[in-house]
């Protein structure tokens, strides 16, 4: 009686393996089955917004906008390697989250047939200390 018991659970678990495996082939092949079904996700990259706080008497904004661009040259080129990226319609004039606006962005973004949209700000506090902020709404 022991013998079938012990012969009869290793069945069993030898199903549950086999159901398992089945489940996990499953799992890993059916994002490759679908791959062509879903739609590569597109972003709208915004134009950076700069922050000076640094007090620094020199004004240096000619600097800080040519940075700024280089900034967002290299992101952009950086971004496009792993992402869709589609350009927005007020990309020849400003277009940062202050003009013409989140709402404004969103809905240009929208018309562009991106999914997301990329918007931040590059904050100078110090000479030596800077942040950049980043916000990606859906």
């Amino acid at each position: 009686m022991l013998k079938v018991q012990s012969a009869e659970v290793r069945f069993r678990l030898f199903e549950c393996g086999q159901f398992f495996l089945i489940v996990m082939g499953a799992g890993l092949l059916a994002p490759a089955a679908f791959a062509d079904v879903v739609e590569p996700a597109t972003l709208a990259v915004a134009d950076f917004e700069f922050r000076d706080t640094s007090g620094e008497v020199r004004g240096q904004t000619a600097e800080h906008e040519a940075r700024l661009k280089a900034f967002g040259v290299a992101l952009q080129d950086g971004l496009s390697e792993k992402i869709k990226l589609v350009a927005l319609p007020c990309q020849a004039e400003q277009c940062t989250i202050k003009d013409p606006g989140l709402v404004d962005l969103s809905r240009q973004a929208k018309t562009a047939s991106a999914k997301y949209l990329l918007i931040g700000q590059v904050h100078k506090m110090s000479t030596l200390v800077g942040w950049v902020k980043l916000q990606c709404w859906i």
